[in-house]
């Protein structure tokens, strides 16, 4: 047996991402850990060998007989014949005795029989189509032995082979596997580093993708919105007679600005995290969150939410929804949603109360300078809601387009 080693280094979520430098401009950010045994338990997962033993026909074998008194010796990627099988159901043992480079003679337990390569055939349930290679020439005359094995009849023989070392103080999995084929063992170590980074960007597309449809709803909706709130301001400013109050009545209002700008800032967030509770009470139990909390509102929980939601969805490849590791993890899923939903009913809470004492100090203000304050009052409240919707509209176009994928 030759041993194979080689390292895969873990996924980090702190690392930066398109789709959190997309909430800058609202200062919506994200972090998170991972827990490296659970990504180890991914990287020795039977979803993730199966993958590999797939991809590479780990369960096609060949094999010829040596001289007299010498063991058989297996071929890799230079067998004279190669089979092609969709899928295995049941085990296949033949033999091909090659007789030039367009025909062999097959043989098993029942038939012999003469045949052109290329020619489908069918053997204990599997549609099986032999056809020559670049090696077939070198072998006429010879026997190959093949083996076709059910890929879950080996997965178990695959893990028992894998060993993985970790560190408390690193983020890299050391990999060790044997196989008595070095060839054989060095692709399969080197396809299970490629699954492992595909799976990871796959998670991290999946949860982009939700954020992005997120943004596309609330995109629709806010230019919708937009529209009539410019038709309100139209509308209040023609049956009113006014231009402009500040124009008319030639008072300088820079104080109310100021409580403006403030409002306009709180009631934006007080919209964004409005969506947000709307959105997750109508989702699914397993579906991801948005990874886009205002600041101000833990992000711990929308990570490791979501990383237990993917870990659930990885685990129901091999395993139902009545294993007892899948119940735990939708348990654990009720909980971080409870504690999400109250941290925003909390931060709306506080919104709500800051937003109380700045519209009192603004009122203050609009009292004290303008010859109309019920009519100043009206038109600054339309006009903020325009404020708000434009801001989330350039805001959530902007962030689409950073999001777009190719």
């Amino acid at each position: 047996m030759v041993g194979i080693s080689s390292m895969i280094i873990i996924k980090d979520d702190n690392q930066g991402t398109d789709e959190k430098a997309a909430f800058k401009d609202l200062k919506l950010i994200s972090g998170g850990t991972n827990n490296i045994e659970d990504e180890v338990e991914i990287v020795r997962s039977r979803s993730v060998i199966k993958k590999i033993i797939s991809e590479k026909n780990l369960n096609f074998q060949y094999f010829i007989e040596g001289r007299t008194g010498f063991v058989k010796s297996e071929f890799y990627k230079n067998s004279p014949v190669s089979i092609n099988c969709n899928e295995v159901k049941a085990p296949s043992f033949f033999e091909i005795k090659i007789i030039n480079k367009n025909k062999f003679k097959w043989s098993d337990d029942q038939f012999v029989k003469t045949h052109t390569f290329s020619d489908q055939l069918k053997h204990n349930g599997n549609t099986i189509k032999i056809s020559n290679t670049f090696f077939t020439s070198n072998y006429i005359g010879k026997t190959i032995q093949v083996n076709l094995t059910p890929i879950n009849n080996l997965i178990s023989s695959y893990i028992g082979r894998l060993k993985t070392k970790t560190s408390k103080r690193s983020n890299i999995v050391q990999i060790e596997f044997t196989d008595h084929l070095e060839n054989r063992g060095l692709d399969f170590v080197n396809e299970l580093v490629n699954q492992y980074n595909i799976r990871s960007i796959n998670d991290k597309n999946e949860i982009s993708n939700n954020t992005k449809e997120f943004i596309d709803r609330r995109l629709t909706l806010i230019t919708e919105e937009l529209g009539e709130v410019d038709l309100d301001v139209a509308s209040f400013k023609q049956s009113n007679n006014i231009v402009d109050l500040v124009t008319n009545t030639g008072i300088d209002l820079n104080n109310s600005d100021q409580f403006d700008k403030v409002l306009n800032g709180i009631d934006t967030e007080i919209t964004i995290v409005n969506e947000i509770s709307k959105e997750l009470k109508s989702y699914k139990n397993h579906q991801l969150i948005p990874e886009i909390l205002p600041e101000g509102v833990s992000k711990t929980e929308v990570n490791k939410f979501n990383e237990i939601v993917l870990k659930r969805k990885a685990l129901l490849e091999t395993a139902n929804e009545n294993h007892p590791s899948v119940l735990q993890l939708d348990k654990n899923i009720n909980e971080l949603r409870a504690i999400i939903n109250d941290n925003l009913i909390t931060f709306q809470k506080g919104l709500s109360i800051k937003r109380n004492k700045i519209l009192g100090q603004f009122n203050q203000s609009i009292n004290r300078v303008s010859q109309f304050p019920n009519q100043e009052k009206a038109i600054r409240s339309i006009e903020r809601k325009q404020n708000v919707k434009e801001t989330l509209f350039y805001t959530s176009y902007k962030n689409e387009k950073k999001l777009n994928y190719p």
